[in-house]
């Protein structure tokens, strides 16, 4: 479903955004290694859509300051750099790096995702979609993300979305 606006915004299942990903990088990509990482995750995309069960999230439109501000923290994302004198140096420890690309993720989600369905908890009560007083996500809810394994792939998903045309967006 599509919401008509003044800016677009999209409903996906989970899903299938983790299989579009995961096909992406799969076909731009030289590195067999990694490309038989990324078939693994198609194949393990298509077995969640088989399923039947999809969450679904509402992505929309992310504000230009706020998305340079991203695209500036994902290209000095870098756990290894050359230096001066071409020699491949570590820029971060691990922890960090995993730490900072975790954030980066929460908040390209804090500031894309406008709701949700089908979220559950362990006792099988939907959990509601719920915004702070600035209209992005909740804390609570953001924090519920977080722990959730599939939504490691949703902010590529988000800022791909984010580039596409507005006819682009309509289909």
């Amino acid at each position: 479903m599509i919401v008509k606006t003044k800016y677009y915004s999209k409903s996906i299942g989970l899903y299938d955004a983790y299989l579009f990903i995961s096909t992406l990088k799969h076909d731009n990509t030289q590195d067999e290694e990694l490309k038989k990482l990324y078939h693994l995750q198609i194949e393990d995309a298509e077995r969640l859509i088989s399923s039947g069960y999809q969450p679904m999230i509402t992505i929309g439109y992310i504000q230009p300051k706020i998305l340079y501000k991203i695209e500036s923290l994902k290209d000095n994302l870098k756990l290894y750099e050359k230096n001066s004198l071409g020699e491949i140096v570590k820029k971060m420890e691990l922890g960090d790096y995993l730490q900072m690309k975790i954030d980066l993720g929460l908040m390209i989600l804090k500031h894309a995702i406008r709701g949700h369905i089908d979220f559950f908890d362990h006792d099988g009560q939907e959990i509601p979609f719920k915004v702070d007083s600035d209209n992005l996500v909740h804390d609570e809810i953001l924090g519920m993300y977080e722990y959730q394994s599939f939504m490691v792939y949703l902010p590529d998903y988000v800022l791909y979305f984010q580039t596409l045309s507005p006819e682009e967006k309509k289909s």
